[in-house]
């Protein structure tokens, strides 16, 4: 059919075939003549006939005459006079009437021209004025030569007389331009050269039957030999001209020509589908209109007069309406009839078709929105409650100028017009021809930046601005979601290429002002036209260089060509050549006269002068006649008031302006400022751009280059232009073409100013800016400059009230309110008034700023818009009064207001809108009520108002707490239903229980609203119900009532949540209220116990916390222990100002509550245990998923932007999230507690108050004061307990920190310091290594392990700096590494292994004489002459350097080195005296370890005077401070002044103690001479007026070697931890002597029974009952020491050599002292009785090396390759172990574990398929219902609170869909889980499991996409690589090429070259 329809218009559409299809009979009796009458005659002829057929019946019989060329002196008479070249004639028909006429040239049939006669009018004397004529014949007579010889030709008619002539034909006339066009005549009337512009139709027989009928007719009119050839043109063309050129004409008359053609045809002929498309909905519907009357008048020129004359008097029954016209048309709905919504419904009827490219667009997106609807299944459109503010059509200019424009970078946008960009971004960056291609639909910086600057040279010069607010406007689109112009037209584009043009393509287009498209809207048109010769482009060439253009019809042009190549290319050879459309230029100008249209051109020979590439380059535009030149108002360039003045005329006697005149303006703020000056009764004052498309008689332009954005040094680029600028200094347009890119802005504005005008154009400037624009229009004579003082024209008209409201309708219709309201107001027309101002309210509400602080008043605009609109409709005519209420009620919908607005629409009768807007206030009643009332309501709308109002109804009862509007909800929603059944199913559904269970308990059913409420968490409803319940069995419900406070607690009061974070919380306030009352009887005590916690926390009961805390503890209850622990131990921690025995019982507690959250940490799965899933309310939601209730300690520290709800975690994150948690409470608790037991005073006591039982900073001291009685071995041993339960909880701090961080070295450096100074106290006071029990202590096992890796680590690790404390640190992590770690350190040379052992000792480390002290030291603490027997005597050198040469060391520390050293010397020499150690005097402390005597006797013993030499200097060092700055204590050293002197006389004690011990023990008077000697040298430097003290005062002032003796045995008295001992052989023991005083004499056989003798009288240890008030049993005193230690030290065993003691050891014998002698005597005998040591010989020889140092073996090669790999596999595997597994990976192996035990499997391929992309199926199932339940349980929650109507409409649709995706996701599982018989099924051959992973794609696809499920795109990739495993049809298999033969080279013309 579409090839039948081109034959016929190919046709049709051929030269003369316009004469034919639109002919009209000749009037009988008419001669050759072709009369044509103008309007006017028309107009005057038709009321004449109605008025006076006489005189009609004249006119008719002379238009007859002349008609048949009787041309006598009656009939041509000249008005004109002689001299006229083109007369003008009268023909005179009575006494008074004559006819006005002219012989004019018009188009023949053939292409040739031939004379016809013009009737002007007719006209009487009084209203003929022969100057008129006379201007009108002058202006004729300026044509051409040509055309005036032609109109005087005469040719005599054949056979006739003289005064009877025929027409002559001739050839075409070239359009040549006027004779004299620059004429300028003063006393021409502007208004007679409208004579010659007028329209013109043929006197016809079908017209005067018309007139005789009285039927009002419009016929074509005449049209030019361009336009005939434009309309007779068979092919696709171009039609370019501006307004008044005749393009609409000629396309509406070429569109009429073809729908007449197949009207006169008839029969089968299809019908020409015909469209005429426009931006415009006025055009169209004035085309439409002028269509319609022209079909009308075509179709009665078929009819006789006897059918029209039926026809008129049927109309005059019709009353005519003129409303229509005072409604904007964008207002009248039903403006386009009967259209069908979509394009592909529109049939035959429908055409010709005239709609806007908008209407088009929205049925092409129908048919789009239809596609997409049937692809997803949904045979019904959903139903909107309300319009939508945004996005529902194209982002207009007017919005990028409200809501984009004052939101950019004033940087970039401050310096550029708004318009421009907008036309710049829309048409070219998003609507050229390039973006087609680009999968973004714009261009990219590059591709912009590299656009030809000929084709687009708007912005040539800042294209990177542009772009950068480009990039900042589709930000704010996206935030606006805007949709603008080209979106909507790349998503047709994007359609069309998919799915092609939906339904029947066109015959033919035409498109009207199609500048105002984008280029890419016109491929939308080109492919709706089936036929490429069936286009037509018309457009205005003025408009393409005005605001909103964005490209040239060159542009328009190449683009079509390009895709007609294209198409071409796919069709076949033999189909049908296209031809290239003409392009067709109307350039003579119909409406402006020459006087305007040179001086528009000038502008355009400017612009393209300077930018040639901005426009199309056309022929000169020309005007019919000639007119005046523009008026340039100049001479008052320093007095603007001035020119105003000479201009508008006085403030008090302003100028008046008429209806077809206007004042133009630059922008707004000078149209403002115009108007505050003048006032608003001068006249219309607009801005160029409203202006736009308007038109005028006279136009008053005004400062328009002062007001310009171009100043004046811009402007002068113009003077560049003129002829002669040798006097004038113009700029160089080349060197900065930027600066002066504002100027081609200004003269497109300029442009536009001047054409609208169509008589004059008066220009107003003083500015500077306007000279050189002055001068360029002066040098060509294109203005006439006006003077003050020159004749000025009249410059105001007046105009009637019927122009004035004429010109209100024009400017209505174009949505110029403002103007419009004047222009009615000037006409006396109120009610239009008012129209316009509503409408102008509207537009200001419309164009206010959309932005939030914004809202307030551009609500308030809307509502006085409302109200407004709403008084127009009182005084509307029936018609239109039902459109102004509904506009009202419009209007108060976007006020907000939209109760107001559903009252209107109600009134209005828009009972669709109505329910929408009562729905969106949540008037439910109403809305129901309409919706079941009216009849003429959407079916789909009531359904969907019936069904939300049972979500809205449900949802208060839902939400609202129980109150009587609750119960009437509940009221309402069951009366939308038909039983209760079906309530509580749909509220099932729904999920809907709190509704639910109010139905239940509403109908008596209290139980099951009770066990409802239980399950989902409500708690405190669920108690409340079991209370109320009245069954039989009322226990239980009791018992339930009291079960569930206690699970509410546990819910509510979860770990770490205080009572404060829950203080707020009415439920949680309602449980305790509840525990108190319920009956706890019931309950377990365990049960009961909970209570009480929860009680405790509540009421913060520390005692009770910690009370409760051990028993859950020993009940294994550790989720009650962890939350009561936690809870106890919240900071403030309670560490403070506890006794030694208190500490190590809240310790012991802290220890197994940091233990709980280390085994939470390493508990591999969490969320599997439910006991860890009640303390930290964790909802297990499956294998792979958890939730995170809102408010517990999990989810409140959980970094989200939605903190207030449950989160939902899959596993692995929970357990990485989980283990941050604990590894930050635990470090946090640790550390809190830690950092108070690092200061803590029971940690270190006082040495000073210890000792002497004062402190010199008595209240401020921070060490412990502890009295005397304290002092016990059952203290120490408790002191070091603490030590290492606080190591213990120390080593759980490495779980979070890692092990080699500086926060962990300085932790175990610290404990090992302190616990060193636990077992070597500085005084002997506070205890001694002899008093340890460590087996005893239940911490020790685990402590010694800890211990020991911390001390292999230090050592390892430590290098000589810090060098201060180097030497203290290695010696002190020496002695516990023998305490604790004797035979690993030995075995492995532990203390050789440190980093030191491999660097360079630093000087001071270095003894003269070649030795280092450091691993000399080391040998007198590791005590093993086996490895060197010399090592005693380095150890003394090396303590000498020490003390001479003041190597840095810890003071006590080096006291404890100097006892150890003496203690050995004394063993040595006594094993070389004797073979027993008879009489060996020492601290039983020194005694605890056995000797062996053979060892001792392998030890060098020489050189003790070396050692005694230095110690008065040591002494005074230690007592004055001087030179003491290396003696280290506590955080300084003794230099210091704020050393206590105490502290210095316990060191001081200690050091006379020692060496007094070794001359006692050693018999040697040289020796003891030296020792007195260096002890007494201390008095140098006691003051006169001072004693020393009693400690040490019997050393220092002792003047014989007994003083000393005596001394030492009394410096143990008053001690409980040490005493002075005398060992004696029992051999060898004489029991009549006395123990000497201060010492206790142990008797003993054998000398390893010396530390069994010396235990076994030691008191028990006791358990501290009198200091603790807990009553804590720490240590138990063994039943026998023999029996419960062996060995004292267990850890020192390797060193020992085991000896049995006897089973009855000898007794200590204590001699009885005479009670009669006096105590002095009795001393003083007793000393003289004390048996003296033998004398003995000190050897000063060596023999052998002092040291020999441990030589450290370097690796081998073999031991570093290996070393090489080892690292390297721990490499590997760490940084497998540090790759974090996703939770996919291992939901995905947990199923692929679960379909390998299926091995009953036979089909391998089906077994692949299960082990394959099955899981990742399985998997994704798993996420999706955990999804699914997710957005469920969300939607359940905003459930609970009151919905808008909006949120109850998307939630109820939510719910459906979600409850239909979980039963499709169950249904799935179920039948892929790996138990399911699907797997058994028979077949196994993949089709079933095939066809059911496309049933979830399709789902996925459809459905899911328009759900609120959160699906992420891991999960999405999971299915994808299921589907395409298990459903994706494989891809063909690639064609492999074959081999192609190589060409050979072809030689033969190789000669030739």
């Amino acid at each position: 059919m579409s090839r039948i329809i081109i034959l016929l218009i190919t046709q049709i559409l051929v030269p003369g075939c316009l004469c034919r299809a639109l002919h009209f009979d000749s009037i009988e009796g008419f001669g050759e003549w072709s009369i044509f009458i103008s309007q006017n005659a028309d107009t005057d002829l038709r009321i004449r006939h109605r008025r006076d057929k006489v005189s009609f019946d004249i006119i008719v019989k002379k238009i007859k005459e002349l008609s048949n060329g009787h041309f006598s002196a009656d009939n041509q008479k000249r008005l004109s006079g002689p001299s006229s070249e083109v007369p003008i004639f009268e023909a005179k028909m009575t006494g008074d009437l004559r006819l006005i006429y002219q012989i004019d040239v018009v188009a023949n049939d053939d292409e040739r021209e031939r004379q016809a006669i013009k009737i002007f009018g007719i006209y009487t004397h009084a209203q003929m004025d022969n100057r008129m004529w006379e201007s009108i014949s002058r202006r004729l007579g300026r044509k051409c030569k040509e055309y005036r010889d032609r109109c005087a030709h005469r040719i005599k008619a054949e056979n006739a007389d003289n005064q009877t002539f025929v027409p002559a034909l001739f050839p075409p006339l070239s359009e040549d331009e006027e004779v004299d066009s620059s004429n300028w005549l003063l006393d021409e009337d502007p208004v007679h050269s409208r004579f010659l512009m007028d329209k013109y139709v043929v006197f016809s027989q079908p017209l005067l039957n018309t007139m005789l009928a009285d039927l009002d007719a419009t016929f074509p009119h005449l049209v030019s030999t361009k336009e005939k050839q434009i309309i007779e043109h068979p092919h696709s063309c171009y039609v370019i001209g501006r307004s008044g050129t005749g393009k609409t004409t000629t396309l509406l008359f070429k569109m009429l020509l073809v729908e007449r053609t197949y009207r006169i045809r008839g029969g089968d002929t299809p019908k020409p589908r015909q469209i005429f498309v426009t931006q415009s909905r006025i055009l169209a519907k004035k085309v439409e209109q002028y269509f319609a009357t022209l079909s009308h008048s075509l179709v009665a020129s078929s009819q006789s007069l006897t059918q029209l004359r039926e026809t008129r008097a049927g109309q005059r029954g019709a009353v005519l309406d003129d409303e229509v016209d005072m409604i904007d048309v964008d207002d009248i709905e039903d403006w386009s009839g009967d259209l069908p919504s979509k394009f592909s419904e529109l049939c035959d009827e429908h055409f010709p078709l005239f709609t806007t490219f908008n209407g088009l667009c929205c049925m092409l997106e129908a048919d789009i929105a239809d596609a997409e609807g049937k692809t997803k299944k949904h045979h019904t459109a959903p139903v909107s409650v309300g319009t939508v503010e945004r996005g529902n059509f194209s982002l207009t200019y007017e919005v990028f100028l409200r809501d984009y424009w004052p939101h950019f970078s004033q940087s970039l946008a401050g310096k550029l017009d708004p318009s421009l960009v907008f036309s710049e971004l829309i048409g070219v960056i998003k609507g050229s021809e390039e973006t087609l291609e680009d999968a973004k639909h714009f261009l990219d910086r590059t591709a912009y930046q590299s656009l030809s600057t000929r084709n687009q040279s708007t912005f040539a010069e800042n294209r990177e601005d542009l772009y950068e607010l480009f990039m900042a406007y589709l930000t704010k689109k996206k935030k606006l979601g805007d949709v603008d112009g080209a979106d909507r037209a790349h998503k047709i584009l994007d359609f069309f290429k998919l799915q092609g043009v939906p339904g029947q393509r066109l015959d033919r287009l035409y498109v009207d002002e199609v500048q105002d498209n984008l280029l890419i809207d016109t491929l939308i048109l080109r492919m709706l036209c089936h036929d490429e010769n069936g286009l037509f482009w018309a457009g205005d060439t003025a408009q393409t260089i005005s605001v909103g253009s964005s490209f040239r019809f060159n542009s328009l042009k190449a683009f079509q060509w390009r895709l007609e190549q294209k198409r071409r290319s796919l069709l076949t050879p033999s189909s049908q050549e296209a031809i290239e459309p003409q392009t067709f230029q109307l350039s003579v100008n119909y409406r402006s006269h020459s006087g305007i249209v040179d001086c528009a051109h000038s502008i355009i020979e400017l612009i393209t002068r300077f930018w040639k590439d901005s426009i199309d380059r056309l022929s000169p535009e020309k005007g019919v006649v000639t007119g005046m030149k523009p008026l340039f108002f100049v001479g008052l360039d320093e007095d603007a008031d001035g020119l105003d003045h000479f201009v508008f005329g006085d403030s008090g006697n302003r100028i008046e302006f008429g209806a077809q005149q206007c004042i133009l303006v630059r922008n707004e703020a000078a149209r403002d400022r115009l108007k505050s000056k003048l006032g608003d009764g001068v006249g219309l004052i607009m801005t160029i751009y409203d202006s736009k498309g308007l038109e005028f008689n006279d136009v008053l332009l005004y400062d328009f280059f002062g007001d310009s954005l171009a100043k004046i040094s811009q402007w002068r680029l113009i003077l560049s232009a003129l002829n002669d600028c040798s006097m004038v200094a113009a700029p160089d347009f080349e060197r900065n073409r930027q600066r002066y890119a504002s100027i081609c802005t200004e003269l497109k504005f300029l442009y536009v100013a001047i054409t609208r005008a169509r008589e004059n154009v008066w220009i107003v400037d003083s500015s500077e800016s306007s000279e050189p624009m002055r001068m360029y229009w002066t040098e060509r004579d294109l203005v006439r400059n006006i003077k003050p003082g020159t004749n000025t024209p009249k410059l105001a008209t007046s105009s009637t009230a019927e122009d004035w409201a004429r010109q209100g309708r024009i400017l209505f219709d174009r949505k110029k309110w403002i103007e419009a309201k004047h222009c009615f107001g000037r006409a006396l027309q109120p009610e239009n008034v008012a129209i316009a101002e509503a409408y102008h309210l509207r537009e200001e509400a419309e164009r206010s700023s959309l932005d939030k602080y914004n809202m307030k008043l551009r609500n308030a605009q809307f509502r006085k818009a409302a109200e407004a609109f709403y008084k127009c409709s009182r005084s509307a005519g029936r018609k239109r009064m039902l459109d102004f209420v509904r506009l009202s009620g419009s209007c108060y919908e976007k006020a907000g207001e939209f109760l107001l607005a559903a009252r209107n629409y109600s009134l209005a009768r828009r009972f669709n809108d109505a329910i929408r807007c009562y729905r969106k206030v949540d008037h439910y009643d109403e809305a129901v009520r309409l919706a079941q009332t009216e009849t003429n309501v959407e079916p789909l709308l009531a359904a969907d108002t019936i069904r939300v109002a049972k979500m809205f109804y449900f949802n208060r009862v839902q939400s609202l707490p129980s109150c009587p509007d609750r119960d009437k909800k509940l009221q309402q929603a069951g009366s939308l239903f038909d039983s209760v059944e079906d309530q509580l199913e749909y509220l099932e559904d729904r999920d809907m229980d709190i509704a639910r269970a109010a139905l239940l308990a509403a109908h008596g059913r209290t139980r099951e609203a009770a066990e409802l409420h239980l399950a989902e968490g409500r708690t405190l409803e669920a108690i409340n119900f079991f209370i109320r319940d009245t069954d039989t069995d009322r226990e239980n419900s009791v018992r339930r009532a009291a079960e569930c406070v206690l699970n509410g607690l546990w819910q509510k009061l979860t770990f770490s949540l205080s009572s404060e974070h829950l203080g707020e919380d009415s439920d949680f306030l309602n449980l305790l209220e509840l525990m108190q009352k319920i009956d706890q009887s019931s309950l377990t005590t365990g049960s009961r116990d909970e209570l009480a916690m929860f009680q405790a926390i509540v009421n913060k009961d520390q005692t009770a916390l910690r009370k409760l805390g051990s028993i859950f503890l020993k009940a294994k209850s550790l989720p009650a222990a962890l939350l009561c622990l936690d809870h106890y131990y919240t900071p403030p921690l309670p560490f403070d100002n506890l006794t030694v025995h208190q500490m190590a019982d809240e310790l012991d507690l802290f220890r197994q509550y940091s233990q709980i959250l280390l085994d939470l940490l390493t508990n591999s799965r969490p969320a599997e245990q439910l006991s860890v899933c009640k303390v930290f309310g964790i909802q297990k939601l499956s294998d792979s998923h958890v939730c995170l209730p809102n408010g517990s300690y999990l989810r409140r520290n959980y970094p989200s932007d939605s903190p207030s709800q449950d989160l939902q975690l899959n596993m692995l994150d929970f357990m990485r999230y989980f283990r941050l948690c604990i590894s930050n409470r635990l470090r946090d608790r640790v550390f809190e507690q830690n950092n108070i037991c690092r200061v803590c005073k029971t940690f270190t006591p006082c040495l000073p108050f210890a000792v002497f039982g004062r402190c010199h900073r008595e209240a401020s001291c921070q060490e412990a004061h502890l009295s005397t009685a304290s002092l016990t071995d059952s203290f120490y041993n408790t002191r070091l307990r603490i030590h290492l339960q606080q190591i213990l909880i120390v080593r759980i701090l490495h779980s979070v920190y890692p092990y080699s961080s500086g926060t962990m070295v300085f932790q175990r450096s610290f404990w090992l310091n302190r616990l060193y100074d636990a077992i070597f106290p500085s005084s002997h006071t506070l205890g001694t290594l002899a008093v340890a029990r460590f087996q005893h202590i239940t911490e020790f096992p685990k402590a010694m392990k800890i211990l020991q890796e911390w001390i292999r680590d230090s050592v390892y690790k430590r290098v000589f700096t810090p060098i201060n404390t180097f030497l203290t640190d290695l010696m002190r992590l020496g002695t516990l590494a023998m305490i604790f770690d004797r035979p690993f350190a030995l075995s492995q040379s532990l203390l050789h292994r440190g980093k030191y052992n491999f660097l360079t000792p630093p000087k001071i480390f270095e003894r003269y004489g070649g030795g280092e002290i450091i691993y000399e030291l080391i040998g007198l603490v590791e005590d093993d002459p086996q490895s060197n027997p010399n090592y005693l005597i380095a150890a003394l050198l090396a303590l000498k350097h020490v003390i001479t040469e003041s190597v840095p060391i810890e003071i006590g520390l080096l006291c404890d080195l100097l006892e150890k050293l003496c203690r050995s010397f004394i063993l040595v020499s006594c094993s070389h005296r004797d073979d027993n150690l008879h009489n060996v005097t020492l601290p039983r402390s020194w005694l605890m370890q056995p000797v062996c005597v053979e060892e001792e006797r392998r030890k060098q013993f020489s050189l003790l005077s070396v050692l005694i030499s230095p110690i008065g200097d040591l002494l005074a060092q230690i007592y004055n401070g001087h030179s003491a700055d290396h003696l280290l204590y506590q955080n300084g050293n003794l230099a210091a002044n704020n050393v206590p002197i105490r502290a210095r006389t316990i060191f001081i004690s200690r050091v006379c103690r020692a060496i007094c011990l070794l001359g006692y023990n050693i018999g040697n008077d040289s020796l003891r001479s030296n020792i007195l000697t260096e002890l007494t040298s201390l008095r140098k430097l006691q003051r006169p007026d001072s004693q020393f003290p009693s400690l040490y005062r019997k050393y220092v002032e002792a003047h014989l070697w007994k003083d000393l003796a005596s001394a030492v045995r009394r410096s143990t008295n008053g001690s409980a931890m040490d005493e002075m001992v005398n060992v004696v052989h029992k051999g060898r023991h004489d029991h009549t002597r006395y123990s000497p005083p201060g010492v206790r004499v142990v008797v003993y056989d054998k000398i390893e029974d010396i530390p069994s003798l010396l235990i076994g009288t030691i008191p028990p240890v006791a358990s501290a009952t009198t200091d603790v008030p807990r009553n804590i049993q720490i240590l138990k005193a063994p039943k026998a020491a023999v029996e419960t230690l062996a060995s004292p030290l267990p850890f020192n065993q390797f060193a020992w050599k085991t000896m049995h003691v006897e089973d009855k050891p000898v007794e200590a014998v204590v001699p009885t002292a005479d009670p009669d002698a006096s105590a002095a005597n009795l001393e003083e005998e007793l000393e003289e009785q004390i048996e003296d040591v033998a004398q003995q010989a000190i050897p000063f020889s060596l023999n052998g090396p002092l040291v020999n140092k441990t030589e450290i073996l370097e690796p081998t090669e073999l031991e570093h390759r290996n070393a090489m790999i080892i690292q390297q596999a721990y490499r590997r595997y760490s940084h497998r172990k540090a790759k974090q597994r996703t939770q996919l990976a291992v939901s995905r192996n947990k199923w692929f574990n679960e379909y390998l035990k299926l091995d009953d499997i036979q089909n391998s391929r089906y077994r692949k398929t299960m082990l394959g992309p099955l899981p990742h199926i399985m998997v994704f199932l798993d996420l999706l219902h955990i999804g699914t339940q997710d957005s469920k349980n969300s939607t359940k929650r905003r459930l609970r609170l009151p919905l808008i109507s909006e949120e109850a409409d998307l939630l109820d649709k939510q719910l459906t869909q979600i409850n239909n995706a979980l039963k499709k996701t169950t249904k799935w599982k179920k039948t892929l889980e790996p138990q399911s018989i699907f797997h058994a099924s028979a077949s196994r051959d993949c089709l079933q499991l095939r066809a059911l992973v496309r049933e979830m794609e399709e789902f996925i696809r459809t459905d899911l996409s328009e759900m609120p499920i959160k699906i992420s795109i891991e999960t999405k990739a999971e299915f994808e690589t299921g589907y395409k495993g298990i459903a994706q049809e494989p891809a063909p298999p690639k064609a492999v090429p074959s081999k192609v033969r190589k060409s050979e080279l072809n030689t033969e013309d190789v000669n030739e070259f």
